[in-house]
């Protein structure tokens, strides 16, 4: 196993310390910060009433999926708020250093509690490609589908480089996130770090972007191939990885409006592939 400086593995921001900055499950719900908005547009008169102004029901909430890109976002800011306010001889900076950051801890494992479950997993519509992600509700265009687990964050020197050495999130299993197999399960966010997600953590909805299939696969590394694999991959693709503000956690975004049982699709781009290739 390749690891880092051994002081930063000391450091996984305590859960105690993150459910008293993010709020908790309860509170969210108590607050009234309430469902992500989808389908809770204006209230529109049917072609089929009598014309006046009538209000269509509410939309039924989930309260164990009312969290939105936003509300994420914000809570994000207060954590990365909370220590810049710190002085630097505080005891919760310690371990940081300029190559290791607040938001790159952040990056890294997963958070309690988070009220997401829009996405379960299943057999995959592609032919042996296994297990797949699929929208459990109607998700609209631009809305947030589930995370991407970094439950281990790799470093690199630069784009090209060997792996350096790797952290692992609190919830790891264990397992050696660094192999051929594993890197199945991991996402380029810079130049100096990706992500992996564990395959073996599954039953986090709020944590499911790991298992998103690329619907079309580079077969070679000719150009038309290339070209094939780039139209065929982005003409099957609904959803796209994106860092959410303040670039501290991955999350995957519907491109389109996605039905209940769709598959959810991106595009992992030619340069994963060959990076693969035998």
């Amino acid at each position: 196993m390749i690891v880092c400086n051994p002081i930063f593995s000391l450091l996984f921001l305590p859960a105690l310390q993150l459910r008293t900055i993010i709020t908790s499950t309860k509170a969210l719900h108590a607050k009234g910060f309430g469902a992500s908005g989808v389908n809770s547009g204006k209230n529109k008169a049917s072609p089929f009433s009598s014309g006046k102004n009538e209000a269509s029901p509410s939309p039924i909430i989930d309260p164990l999926d009312s969290l939105t890109h936003a509300q994420l976002s914000r809570r994000l800011s207060d954590v990365l708020k909370h220590f810049a306010s710190l002085p630097e001889d505080h005891p919760s900076l310690q371990n940081f250093t300029p190559s290791y950051t607040p938001s790159l801890a952040l990056l890294r494992g997963r958070l309690p509690d988070l009220l997401i479950s829009r996405t379960r997993l299943g057999e995959s519509s592609i032919p042996s490609a296994g297990r797949g992600l699929f929208a459990t509700r109607n998700i609209a265009a631009a809305e947030l589908l589930t995370l991407f687990p970094g439950d281990a964050l790799l470093f690199r020197e630069h784009d090209l480089a060997e792996i350096t050495g790797v952290l692992y999130g609190k919830d790891a299993t264990g397992d050696p996130l660094t192999s051929d197999e594993s890197r199945e399960y991991e996402l380029r966010v810079s130049a100096k770090h990706s992500i992996v997600g564990d395959p073996k953590l599954d039953e986090d909805k709020a944590y499911l972007a790991h298992f998103a299939n690329d619907g079309w696969a580079l077969r070679g590394s000719s150009s038309e191939e290339n070209m094939e694999y780039s139209r065929k991959s982005a003409l099957a693709c609904n959803a796209f990885f994106q860092l959410i503000e303040p670039e501290c956690h991955m999350g995957l975004f519907a491109i389109r409006d996605i039905k209940v049982g769709e598959e959810v699709f991106v595009s992992y781009t030619s340069g994963y592939w060959l990076s693969r290739a035998k």
